[in-house]
């Protein structure tokens, strides 16, 4: 699977740029998401901390939304975090990381890996 899409990313410079983009708010998504989890913070809970609705939240969390860096800053503030941003060469990424997605990729495949009758 990752070679597909290295060679996908690799044959035009506009299939990489939509791929970045896809990765940050991917990694954005995932990173609220987990300090949602370490706070017990739900979806609804931080709808009401933004002054907005849940499906504004899920929106996010499911990356159909646009975020803007004010947005990032308001989730994260509403979570008692701060953002971080580093930009680094390209030429240091390590690629995607696909481990733990399976199931996205398997509909015969579980989250544990299992694979389904």
């Amino acid at each position: 699977m990752t070679d597909l899409i290295s060679l996908w990313i690799e044959s035009d410079k506009e299939y990489e740029k939509e791929f970045r983009r896809q990765e940050l708010i991917i990694e954005v998504a995932e990173a609220v998401s987990k300090r949602m989890e370490e706070k017990q913070v739900k979806r609804s809970a931080l709808a009401k901390l933004l002054g907005k609705t849940t499906s504004f939240v899920t929106q996010i969390l499911t990356g159909s939304r646009n975020m803007t860096l004010s947005t990032v800053s308001d989730l994260a503030f509403a979570l008692d975090a701060k953002v971080r941003i580093e930009i680094s060469d390209s030429s240091d990424d390590n690629g995607w990381n696909f481990d733990g997605i399976d199931y996205l990729v398997s509909p015969l495949k579980t989250r544990q890996g299992e694979t389904t009758a």
